[in-house]
């Protein structure tokens, strides 16, 4: 429940905030690249810090909630994993969201990445080469039950870094190339 409306509401704000019909210091940027850089990158740290403030609240309001209701209760380690593996994987379709609704120009293209993020944790369930190609693109976390709860993605953290260094660089030149 926590995924679904985390990163449901990431993805609305990511793409919402680069949506044409929203953006309305294109008048003031006029088209000029350099401008638009400091513009796209400045807009993007601000989505970050917005991002990070959410995943933060909900850890502290769920470490609340425990440390009221369970008595010695202590931080988990997988859970603050859980929280940055989340806050990664947000950001990364959140850059999916700008890609696809600077393309599309749709409100509603916001709610692609949401599907696609539905149909990967429909097709996780069994490991084969089509789970795998599909998370090669677009991870998922996965909760591994031996002992101990434990959640990963399927190539780890290396590679949720590269990927969201991967969609930023795309989102960038969507922005900055794609005229509508």
């Amino acid at each position: 429940f926590f995924k679904l409306i985390y990163f449901n509401i990431i993805s609305f704000i990511f793409g919402q905030s680069f949506n044409i019909n929203n953006d309305s210091y294109h008048i003031i940027i006029n088209n000029i690249k350099y401008q638009k850089n400091k513009y796209y990158f400045s807009k993007i740290l601000i989505l970050i810090i917005i991002d990070f403030v959410l995943i933060f609240s909900t850890a502290s309001l769920s470490y609340i909630i425990k440390k009221l209701t369970i008595n010695f209760y202590q931080i988990d380690k997988e859970l603050i994993k859980l929280y940055f593996i989340s806050f990664l994987i947000s950001l990364i379709y959140g850059m999916l969201s700008i890609i696809i609704n600077r393309i599309i120009n749709s409100n509603i293209s916001s709610f692609i990445p949401i599907m696609i993020l539905a149909f990967g944790e429909l097709v996780s369930n069994k490991v084969n080469i089509i789970s795998s190609l599909y998370q090669l693109f677009f991870p998922i976390i996965h909760e591994v039950i031996n002992y101990t709860v434990s959640y990963n993605t399927m190539y780890g953290l290396i590679h949720l870094l590269i990927l969201l260094c991967i969609y930023n660089i795309i989102s960038y030149f969507v922005y900055v190339y794609v005229k509508k």
